[in-house]
């Protein structure tokens, strides 16, 4: 049965308690995005708990002006390793910029602040941009460490801040002169809003770089979260094309690319290990762990159900109705019919 009320308002008065008001997120460092949690507090503000909406935009606000968020590239890595979400750890996760991407809409969509949809557009940007394989799908992660170094792509020295975008820019990101992490510079949001021609100027320099390794085993459930994603995103902001301009592949059909829907390609990629992947109509298992198998399935259908009410192409419902694998009839009711 559902939770009742009660248990429903004791649960964000126990957030409440947790919360870190100075600093926004719960607890202390280090510091993991709570896509869930925080998906949970929209809810219950738009059931009329007043209490949960704060609780809310102190952490988004937190965490997308701090350096765990990428100031440059979009995207956000994968924890804190302090309290005020300056220096993170640099690995980026596909299940984590998916499931904050979807929140920084529905918190837009909450409130109407123009700040949360630039998060979520930079978030999609970067999955877009770096985390798409051609054929459909996304990768799984992007290193923390590039030739052996923690966070080598992503930081800055002043120097050569100062070179490229002069020092009231670099002030303004967080740096200094004798760096603000082990003698390097973390950006984060520190002052006056950021040209966006300055943020262009870093990321251009930043392409010259090596950059981290990309873990490219495209797993089911996590590709689930994105498919849920970017066609809410779609739905609130753009159309697909924009969605693909958004990542520079133009008319691409991103969600509905992930999921193999609607693109006439297969998402199968051959050689990965340990991964649920696509064939181009059900996912194939290359592991043996039962309750990996149903979370790649459970996640991937309730990206697709997500997909069918943003976008409404034929094939959503079909697919991920097929994915109980027990030939089990599942009743869709108004979404069109019954499907085996």
């Amino acid at each position: 049965p559902a939770p009742d009320d009660r248990v429903l308002e004791d649960a964000v008065v126990r957030l409440g308690v947790s919360f870190d008001h100075a600093h926004g997120g719960f607890g202390g460092a280090p510091k993991f995005p709570q896509p869930m949690t925080l998906e949970f507090l929209l809810r219950m503000h738009a059931r009329g708990e007043v209490s949960a909406l704060p609780l809310v935009t102190r952490t988004l606000d937190a965490m997308s002006e701090g350096g765990m968020f990428d100031q440059v590239g979009g995207g956000f890595h994968r924890y804190s390793t302090d309290e005020r979400w300056h220096v993170p750890h640099f690995e980026k996760m596909l299940y984590d910029n998916a499931q904050l991407l979807r929140l920084y809409a529905h918190a837009w969509q909450a409130t109407g602040e123009a700040r949360f949809r630039r998060v979520a557009d930079a978030t999609a940007g970067y999955l877009l941009r770096e985390m798409q394989h051609p054929e459909g799908g996304f990768f799984s992660s992007q290193d923390a460490d590039t030739e052996g170094v923690e966070g080598k792509s992503f930081v800055w020295s002043w120097t050569e801040l100062v070179g490229l975008v002069g020092e009231e820019v670099a002030r303004s990101l967080g740096a200094s002169p004798e760096g603000n992490w082990e003698g390097t510079n973390v950006l984060f949001r520190a002052g006056p809003e950021v040209p966006e021609e300055a943020i262009e100027t870093l990321f251009e320099a930043r392409l010259g770089r090596v950059a981290p390794a990309t873990d490219d085993k495209i797993l089911a459930g996590w590709n689930g979260l994105a498919i849920a994603a970017l066609p809410a995103l779609g739905a609130t902001f753009y159309t697909v094309k924009d969605l693909g301009d958004l990542g520079g592949g133009g008319s691409n059909g991103v969600g509905l690319n992930a999921s193999g829907q609607a693109t006439g390609g297969s998402t199968a990629v051959g050689g990965m290990q340990n991964a649920f992947l696509y064939n181009g109509t059900a996912m194939v298992s290359t592991g043996t762990d039962p309750s990996v198998y149903a979370q790649g399935y459970g996640i991937n259908a309730s990206g697709q159900v997500a997909g069918y009410f943003n976008t409404d192409p034929d094939g959503f419902v079909l697919h991920a109705f097929r994915y109980d694998g027990v030939g089990a009839r599942v009743d869709l009711g108004t979404l069109g019919g019954t499907y085996s």
